[in-house]
Formats: C-alpha cells, sequence, structure tokens
C-alpha cells in the first residue's frame, strides 16, 4: 500500500486507459500520414477524436494526481514530469499554434491538423498546469496546518507553565 487512496487508484488507472485508448488511433493516424504524406478527411476525424481521449486521459492523471496529494501521497521521482509537461507543452503548442494560424489556407487539411495540434498540445500542457498548482496549494495548505498545531502546542505549553 503506497498511502494513495482507491479513487486516485481509480483515477490513475482510467486516466492510462484513456491515454492508451487514445494514442494507439494517433499513432495509426500519424503512420497514415507519414506513409502517404497525405491527411484524408476521415484521418483528421480520427486524430481529433484521439487527441481528445488523450486530453481527457490527461485531465483523470492530474485528478489522480491532486487526489494523491490530498491523501498526503507524493511521488517526488515523477514531479519532473509534470514540470517538463508544462514548460512544453504550453509554448510549443502556443507557437505550433500562432505559426500555423498565420499561414492557414482555406481547405488544406494538413495544416488544420497542425493548428489542432499545437491546440491540443497547449491545452494538455495548460491542464498539467493548473493540476500542478493544485497541488502545491494542496501542500501548502498542508504545510500550513503543520506548523499552526505547532505553534499552538508550543503556546499551550508555555501557557501551562507556572509562574514564579
Amino acid at each position: 500500500m503506497d498511502g494513495r487512496s482507491n479513487e486516485a487508484r481509480l483515477w490513475q488507472v482510467l486516466g492510462l486507459a484513456f491515454l492508451a485508448g487514445g494514442g494507439l488511433p494517433l499513432g495509426f493516424s500519424a503512420f497514415q500520414f507519414a506513409s502517404t504524406r497525405l491527411l484524408a478527411a476521415e484521418t483528421l476525424r480520427l486524430g481529433v477524436w484521439s487527441s481528445v481521449i488523450i486530453l481527457i486521459g490527461f485531465v483523470a492523471l492530474v485528478s489522480s494526481r491532486v487526489q494523491s496529494a490530498r491523501d498526503g501521497f507524493q511521488n517526488e521521482s515523477m514531479d519532473w514530469i509534470w514540470t517538463v509537461l508544462i514548460w512544453v507543452g504550453i509554448p510549443l503548442g502556443a507557437a505550433i499554434f500562432d505559426i500555423e494560424w498565420g499561414n492557414l489556407a482555406a481547405g488544406n487539411l494538413n495544416q488544420e491538423a497542425t493548428l489542432l495540434a499545437g491546440a491540443f498540445i497547449f491545452l494538455t500542457g495548460l491542464v498539467a498546469l493548473v493540476g500542478e498548482r493544485a497541488v502545491h496549494r494542496i501542500q501548502y495548505s498542508a504545510i500550513r496546518r503543520t506548523l499552526d498545531s505547532v505553534e499552538e502546542r508550543r503556546l499551550a505549553e508555555v501557557t501551562d507553565l507556572p509562574l514564579n
């Protein structure tokens, strides 16, 4: 037992399942695009659907992380992944979206796919940022409660001492 609640484990399993469920079709879609260098409308729809499923998986994983923080469990060996996701996902997604928005030609599915990919990368980084803020807030609150209780005990000890 690692200190996490069943709810945190459930969200983690669901998140990983959604990541796999969206990643496999997205990988197939990327393989199809790489082999033909042409993006069909059906492939774009599959890519968008897969990206939404992957985004749902990331939201579930963030929910698991927040729930684990509420339970007092912290996996410090995995913290760097969320930090990298924030620092890479948000600027990279915004840059891709901005570049493709400026070059968008009507009816070009390849550019539309790149535009949507940038948007989903940005949203994934944003979801990670919101989750990290929630985790840090929970950890700060726990530290603050601990410090407050230590101060209350110290004051109680001081007031219990007899005055000479």
